[in-house]
């Protein structure tokens, strides 16, 4: 009989206290990560540290919209392009690019030989003027009593229509000119003559600079008022009957993170563009903001219906395993020590447009409920361990 020596036979002791047991067959699990998670507990510091923003469902109308591009633009009764009447040297500017000016606020100063004639001739005319007219009064009276050959008078009363005439003639030229007529009248010639803002605005550009020559009717000073920006989009043919003078729009401004401006429509064109077959839809802006600058690109929603639907924030919503979850701050759990407790709520999702998503609970929950809207990513990564379980 073979014989076992002394390890040989602590190794086969050993096999089979193991297999006689209880459960020595089986491979107990780590408790752990065999738990599913309920709810996640933040404290005072964590919550802060987690950026973490609460919100409510809102409603917005995401289903009844026809969706539309255009660009910021400024009506032309508030944008002005200053120009002068007559050709001469830029004396002096007050402005820079940027500037805010009023309406009647002096931009430039400009000097021309011409400008001085000008007045020289009115102050001539003006002084013709007034001896036509004494003359044609006496004429008229001696005409009147018959002392005058009537002829006499016919000839005057030409002279004296065709003086008054050529005297207000240089007023209108004067005033063209910004100059004080009733100084230029008491024989105070003005060497330089100035140039006004038309309307109250910004300085969007100036095209000019001191001593150069301004041509007549070419602009030196472009004049922006970005209070009274409006949009405006380009509807297409399929949708051009849908959209009315009244309806609501929202509009995303791409470059500047998306964010949301709300308007109405005022404003269809008859007549669509010979380039894209759209039809022009003018939209006011609610709450203009300074910042807003003609030219930029709009993506809008024209709102044609009333329907509204339950929305959240885009990052409000986290999927995981095919599955999509909001958390719901959990007021009547325990939270010792002021803890902020939530609980995941599955979800399904309908559209989602501008920055939103419809939301489709799968329970119940109250419609008042504080809803993690920021910082959804932390509170996520509490409970990811037990979604395989659910």
């Amino acid at each position: 009989m073979k014989k076992y020596n002394y390890l040989q036979s602590l190794f086969i002791l050993v096999i089979l206290a193991t297999a006689c047991a209880p459960g020595g067959n089986e491979h107990p699990e780590n408790e752990e990560e065999n738990e599913t998670v309920t709810e996640a507990r933040f404290t005072p510091v964590q919550y802060k540290n987690a950026g973490i923003e609460l919100g409510r469902i809102e409603y917005r109308n995401l289903r009844s919209v026809v969706r539309s591009g255009g660009y910021l633009e400024v009506p032309p009764q508030h944008k002005a392009a200053v120009a002068p009447v007559m050709g001469g040297m830029i004396r002096k500017i007050f402005v820079m690019e940027g500037n805010e000016v009023r309406k009647g606020q002096i931009l430039a100063m400009l000097e021309h030989p011409d400008f001085v004639k000008l007045q020289e001739q009115y102050i001539e005319a003006l002084a013709g003027f007034s001896y036509l007219e004494k003359e044609y009064a006496r004429q008229k009276e001696l005409s009147s009593g018959n002392v005058n050959a009537e002829k006499v008078f016919q000839q005057t009363e030409s002279d004296y229509q065709a003086a008054r005439g050529h005297v207000r003639s240089l007023e209108a030229q004067l005033r063209m000119l910004s100059l004080d007529i009733q100084k230029v009248a008491e024989g105070n010639i003005l060497p330089s003559v100035p140039l006004y803002s038309p309307i109250d605005g910004s300085v969007s550009h100036i095209n000019g600079s001191i001593g150069a020559f301004a041509e007549p009717g070419k602009p030196i000073f472009d004049i922006v008022d970005n209070s009274q920006v409006l949009v405006e989009l380009a509807v297409y043919e399929k949708d051009m009957y849908r959209v009315k003078p009244g309806q609501g729009v929202e509009f995303v401004l791409p470059g500047q993170g998306n964010e949301v401006i709300s308007g109405s429509i005022f404003g269809i064109g008859k007549i669509l563009e010979d380039d894209t077959k759209a039809l022009a839809v003018h939209a006011s802006i609610m709450g203009r903001s300074q910042e807003l600058i003609p030219g930029m690109f709009v993506n809008a929603l024209i709102e044609i219906g009333s329907d509204s639907v339950p929305v959240l924030p885009r990052q409000a919503v986290v999927a995981e395993a095919g599955k999509k979850y909001i958390f719901i701050r959990d007021k009547e759990g325990s939270a010792p020590y002021g803890d902020i407790v939530f609980r995941r709520i599955e979800i399904e999702t309908g559209l989602e447009e501008m920055g939103y998503v419809e939301v489709l609970p799968l329970e119940e929950f109250a419609p008042d409920s504080e809803i993690a809207v920021e910082g959804t990513f932390h509170i996520h990564s509490v409970f990811k361990p037990g979604v395989d379980q659910e």
